[in-house]
C-alpha cells in the first residue's frame, strides 16, 4: 500500500474516532495533520482550530497552522500563528519561520536584516544553515552576487 493509501486510512481513523469523542485535542490534531499532509489545507487548517480550542499551549497545532497559512501566502495569519508557537514553546524553528512570515514575499534589504537578526538568536546548527541559505537567496535575487 502506498503512503497516499496509508494517510488516507489514518484519515478515515481518526475521523472515526471523532464520532466517538470529538472533544480530544491529540485526535483533533492529528486529523489535521492527516490532511495536511494530503494537501487538503482548508481541512486541515478546521481541525487544527478545534485543537487550539482545546488546548491553547499547543505550540504543534499553531506551528502546523502557520505552516499552511504560509504555504497559503497568508502571512498575517502565520505571523500571528507562528509567534503564538513561539511564545508557547520557545523552539528556534517558530521563530525562523515568525521571521519568513514577517519577509512574506520581499526580497528587500529589511527581509536580510529580518533574518539577520534571527540568525544571532539561533543556536541550532540545522536552524543556521537554512537561515543562511535563505539569505544568500536573497542577496542574489537583490543582485548581490558577492554576498550570495
Amino acid at each position: 500500500m502506498s503512503h497516499q493509501g496509508k494517510n488516507q486510512d489514518a484519515e478515515q481513523y481518526y475521523k472515526k474516532s471523532l464520532e466517538y469523542n470529538d472533544d480530544d485535542f491529540r485526535t483533533l490534531h492529528n486529523t489535521g495533520l492527516m490532511l495536511h499532509i494530503r494537501k487538503k489545507y482548508d481541512q486541515a487548517a478546521g481541525y487544527y482550530k478545534k485543537a487550539i480550542n482545546k488546548n491553547e499551549k499547543s505550540a504543534e497545532s499553531y506551528f502546523a497552522l502557520g505552516q499552511i497559512d504560509f504555504i497559503l501566502k497568508i502571512y498575517d495569519s502565520a505571523v500571528k500563528n507562528f509567534q503564538a508557537a513561539y511564545s508557547v514553546s520557545g523552539d528556534e524553528l517558530a521563530r525562523y519561520y515568525l521571521a519568513l512570515s514577517k519577509c512574506g514575499d520581499r526580497r528587500d534589504p529589511e527581509a536580510v536584516a529580518e533574518l539577520n537578526k534571527v540568525l544571532l538568536e539561533t543556536s541550532n546548527i540545522d536552524t543556521k544553515s537554512e537561515i543562511h541559505a535563505r539569505i544568500a537567496s536573497l542577496y542574489y535575487d537583490l543582485g548581490d552576487l558577492e554576498k550570495a
